[in-house]
């Protein structure tokens, strides 16, 4: 679980909420594709407007995050059109699943709507999980890489829900959520450069603490270690104390049923260390 990355400092024309992705982390996204670290990377920071940053309507995700998803589905689309023929690429069972998310990311550009990007989760998870699988090539791990920079969006469209909702969230959403910090690939450290996390796996866990730790239970107990971190209940829950900076609606739900939140934490925690000691 990534909390705070402090590597660089990045220049705004204004100066944007936490969850706003950093002019060089974005050019890592939809740029040359150079990482952060490359001698060649443009390091000119990129505007951001009061419009992109306005809090959105309730069930909508920010105008900066649909402005990223419009860059993102442009270069999936150009290069899905440019895949090479053969199972490799245009016969492959994966231009299909390619196409899926590409029309996902078309459905969010017209709607703006939370309920899209999270109905975006389950495919993406497909996408990181699919390493050495039948017709997964070069050319389609290239297209999973450009997905990793959906996680941006999709973590602030899960922290807008939350917020709309309450912190009373659908079991199927909440599942998905668990996904999101319990499988490698949406929380990409290089996209995150100098970023808080507006909602992360602590944050998740007060949803609904012992329906999480019963679905990462019934998973490989990987997922369990993706998801707590190495972070003790007082590092991981830290942000939603009374003097955190979570989200109003996680603080109020935590200080009401902390006592079980950790109690579900420290579980999980005590659950992995057995896990990985029967299975070095």
């Amino acid at each position: 679980m990534i909390k705070h990355i402090k590597t660089i400092f990045v220049l705004f024309t204004m100066l944007a909420p936490p969850s706003a992705p950093s002019a060089k982390a974005k050019q890592y996204i939809y740029g040359s594709g150079l990482s952060p670290n490359d001698p060649a990377f443009d390091n000119t920071p990129v505007v951001i407007t009061s419009e992109d940053l306005a809090d959105p309507p309730p069930g909508e995700i920010r105008k900066l995050y649909l402005r990223d998803v419009n860059q993102l589905r442009s270069a999936l689309s150009a290069n899905l059109a440019a895949a090479p023929a053969g199972p490799e690429g245009q016969q492959s069972p994966w231009m299909a699943k390619f196409q899926s998310l590409k029309a996902g990311m078309d459905q969010i550009a017209v709607s703006r709507s939370q309920r899209h990007v999270i109905d975006l989760i389950p495919k993406m998870k497909e996408v990181f999980e699919a390493g050495g699988t039948a017709g997964y090539s070069d050319f389609f791990a290239a297209q999973g890489g450009l997905i990793r920079s959906l996680g941006v969006c999709v973590v602030n469209a899960i922290a807008e829900h939350v917020t709309d909702q309450g912190a009373n969230v659908a079991p199927a959403d909440l599942a998905n959520f668990v996904k999101v910090f319990s499988v490698d690939g949406f929380m990409d450290e290089a996209i995150w450069v100098d970023e808080h996390l507006p909602i992360d796996a602590a944050g998740v866990m007060i949803l609904d603490s012992a329906a999480v730790a019963t679905q990462l239970k019934a998973l490989p107990w990987k997922h369990a270690e993706q998801f707590l971190g190495r972070y003790s209940p007082v590092d991981a829950f830290e942000d939603y104390e009374a003097a955190g900076t979570g989200l109003p609606a996680l603080k109020a739900k935590y200080m009401a049923n902390k006592p079980a939140i950790v109690a579900k934490w420290q579980e999980l925690q005590t659950w992995v260390s057995q896990q990985r000691s029967a299975n070095p």
